[in-house]
């Protein structure tokens, strides 16, 4: 790398202490007031530490990490490290904090700004360069000390670090801006989304015009129960299988989109042994409607492909009588029955949300003629898809401003930024 006059190439343990101790710590007494910073603290698209708590120094003395103000605490374990969990700590009470073992700090010595370390830190390819150098077994793999401290730093004069920082913090200005922008027609596009479903359950799509409000049924409609209209509702198995690298798709929770589709591109798989023992019980067929039961409760999606796969636990199974009920009329009311917590009481567990077998058999939903159904389908799938294609364009721009984040730093660190 060729850098501008005045700089020097040097390295992260040259310029920056790394989980520096602090001999005063011990001194302190017990029930002074500190800062405490969990992981989940930390936001990992901002680098704010987000409701910080308060806790006495007697509470977390043993078995966290200390760091002071100024400090820049970087999260060093999979996957936060790669989501990009890293800060500056500042307005720390009584200077101190204390935070996650899973944090290094990073603590910058005389003649380096924290700003200008923690914005370096935030560069994906230091990220990737991490990831590379990962120590540890699976699942709890850490990025080891002595690779930031012995990473290849580009350090400018302090005036220039001073100017670099001011203008890297005037250009993320301008595109948070938009980015808050987009994530608000995000936020209205999902809030037109869950008018159309609830305009179509309840009778209230007539002629092609969204009409939203309450009320009782519309004539020739009447409640039932998933019960009364699927001729199965199973789930997938309830161990987890052996694992290969080709076979038959195996489907999960995180396989099933928001918008109703079976995403393949990402899934496990499974031998077509297992897959044949599983079909027995669970036999994904065309037609047939998946709900995510497990964690991410009310995503549907109806099966419109010939790929076979299997299922795991996480996600029910269900049959339509289709003399009774149309696939994506079941799907669309069971998507707003989530949405809106109408089924809320239907739904167990605390740590980790579930709907069990019989009581997604018990879900009360609003019938009508199959005729109705088949309008409404029409009405949903066009207005649901014009939406789909804004949010992808909406999708389109936010990653653009994320490549753009990353072309500001990267230009920075070349000296380029403020030339």
């Amino acid at each position: 790398m060729t850098l501008p006059v005045g700089w020097k190439l040097t390295t992260i343990g040259e310029v920056a202490d790394i989980n520096r101790r602090n001999p005063y710590l011990r001194e302190l007494p017990d029930n002074l007031n500190v800062t405490f910073v969990p992981m989940a603290a930390v936001d990992a698209f901002s680098g704010m530490i987000a409701a910080p708590r308060i806790r006495s120094l007697g509470e977390v003395r043993k078995g966290f990490t200390p760091f002071s103000d100024g400090d820049v605490i970087f999260a060093k374990i999979t996957p936060s490290m790669e989501n990009g969990k890293a800060a500056v700590a500042k307005d720390l009470k009584n200077g101190l904090g204390f935070g996650s073992t899973e944090f290094h700090v990073i603590s910058a010595k005389e003649g380096l700004l924290s700003t200008y370390i923690y914005y370096f830190i935030r560069q994906e390819s230091f990220r990737r360069d991490a990831k590379a150098n990962f120590a540890g077994t699976a699942g709890q793999l850490r990025v080891p000390s002595s690779f930031i401290g012995n990473y290849p730093f580009p350090l400018p004069p302090l005036t220039e670090q001073e100017r670099i920082v001011a203008r890297i913090e005037e250009l993320f200005t301008q595109l948070e801006a938009g980015v808050a922008g987009l994530k608000r027609i995000q936020a209205a596009l999902k809030r037109y989304k869950a008018s159309v479903l609830k305009a179509a359950v309840s009778g209230k799509l007539l002629n092609g015009e969204l009409v939203i409000g309450d009320g009782e049924l519309p004539k020739g409609w009447r409640w039932v129960t998933v019960g009364d209209v699927a001729t199965k509702v199973t789930d997938g198995t309830h161990k987890t299988p052996r694992y290969v690298d080709n076979g038959v798709p195996f489907i999960s929770v995180n396989n099933i989109s928001s918008d109703g589709i079976i995403d393949f591109s990402d899934c496990k798989f499974i031998t077509s042994e297992e897959h044949e023992y599983l079909y027995k019980r669970c036999n994904p067929e065309i037609g047939d409607v998946l709900l995510t039961k497990v964690g991410t409760i009310g995503l549907t999606a109806v099966i419109k492909t010939n790929t076979i796969f299997s299922l795991f636990v996480n996600t029910a199974l269900i049959k339509p009588a289709h003399e009774k009920i149309l696939p994506n009329y079941l799907a669309y009311v069971l998507r707003y029955g989530f949405i809106s917590e109408s089924y809320e009481e239907y739904i167990s567990g605390s740590t980790q949300k579930f709907i069990g077998n019989k009581k997604i058999t018990q879900l009360p939903i609003p019938l009508p003629t199959l005729k109705e159904q088949q309008r409404i389908n029409v009405e949903v799938d066009q207005r649901l898809s014009v939406a789909t294609q804004v949010e992808a364009t909406v999708q389109v721009g936010l990653k653009r401003a994320g490549r753009l984040r990353q072309a500001v730093l990267k230009s920075a660190f070349e000296g380029k930024l403020t030339a």
